[in-house]
């Protein structure tokens, strides 16, 4: 400490100790160490009295709120000015206190590391809830993750709602302590997911429709899974293979399609409609259409060509 800052510290502590007019004498400590989310006056200085009938008062003196705490295991530098202005501004009387603050006082959040079992739980309570079936091979930490030393609650939500596609997943952790402390945090892992996914139970040829007795459910991990793959049966069921499907393939929307309900060449009624005009025609398919495609047709009483949206077998609709 520098000699004109040790010469006002020592002033103003003679000044605290000698002066009858004080009830309430305030003393700053250099540094303290908390567990608290907030700091109160009390945590950074002691407070006493001569007095023996001011006890009520001293502890209402101490609960004088000062600041929020700094994250587990950091620390943060009150300088003794704003503590005094704190002070004032929450209506103590300092007329009535004698009081001595370092230039500076230090104050710790005393935290400890967050473990790789308590975040494995975590994880594991999460997949459980979500009634999905995977298991975590590695956690990976981006860093140290410091808590409160007291009991928490970690909370995971994934970043993603569907079914993981790698093998490493990214989550965030919702950490509360005991006396209500919320930090977040991101950490990756390296998981391993399994699920019941439907493949071909024969061999399935080009243009076949599958049907409910063309495919088993079978165990697999997810990561290996092509991502456009199908893993539930009413995406598969009523669809057309594009290609020859053997015997124990997964299903994709590459090897599977919705079937036409509208071939080329099929005789059409091509229904108009527009907020004016509402009118059926016929016409003629250009273009194989599953409902909802778009197609080209040809208008039979004008010759013209037109896109429209199949919307059931032989009827498709232009706006």
């Amino acid at each position: 400490m520098k000699l004109k800052n040790l010469s006002f510290y020592l002033l103003t502590f003679l000044v605290a100790v000698n002066a009858s007019a004080y009830e309430i004498y305030v003393r700053g400590k250099q540094e303290v160490t908390i567990t608290k989310p907030i700091i109160t006056l009390s945590d950074i200085a002691s407070i006493d009295s001569t007095k023996n009938n001011l006890d009520e008062v001293i502890i209402g003196v101490g609960k004088t709120f000062i600041q929020n705490s700094p994250m587990p295991n950091k620390e943060v530098s009150i300088p003794a000015n704003r503590i005094v202005e704190i002070m004032k501004n929450e209506g103590l009387k300092l007329e009535k206190i004698g009081y001595v603050f370092p230039k500076n006082i230090k104050v710790k959040r005393a935290g400890r590391l967050l473990t790789e079992k308590e975040v494995l739980k975590a994880i594991n309570d999460y997949f459980d809830s979500e009634q999905r079936e995977i298991s975590v091979k590695r956690i990976y930490m981006k860093e140290d993750i410091f808590v409160s030393p007291d009991d928490l609650f970690i909370e995971v939500a994934s970043f993603s709602k569907e079914p993981f596609k790698k093998d490493m997943g990214s989550f965030l952790l919702k950490i509360t302590s005991g006396n209500g402390d919320v930090q977040k945090a991101t950490i990756n892992a390296l998981i391993e997911e399994w699920k019941d996914v439907p493949v071909a139970s024969r061999q399935i040829y080009r243009g076949e429709v599958v049907n409910e007795g063309d495919f088993v459910m079978a165990r697999m991990n997810v990561s290996k899974l092509p991502k456009e793959s199908f893993d539930v049966k009413k995406e598969i069921v009523g669809k057309e293979a594009t290609r020859n499907i053997s015997k124990g393939d997964i299903f994709s929307n590459t090897t599977l399609v919705s079937p036409p309900v509208v071939r080329n060449g099929d005789k059409i009624k091509i229904v108009y409609e527009t907020p004016l005009l509402s009118a059926i025609v016929t016409g003629v398919a250009l273009q194989d259409g599953a409902k909802q495609e778009k197609i080209k047709i040809k208008n039979d009483s004008s010759n013209k060509i037109l896109e429209g949206y199949v919307m059931a077998q032989g009827l498709v609709r232009v706006n």
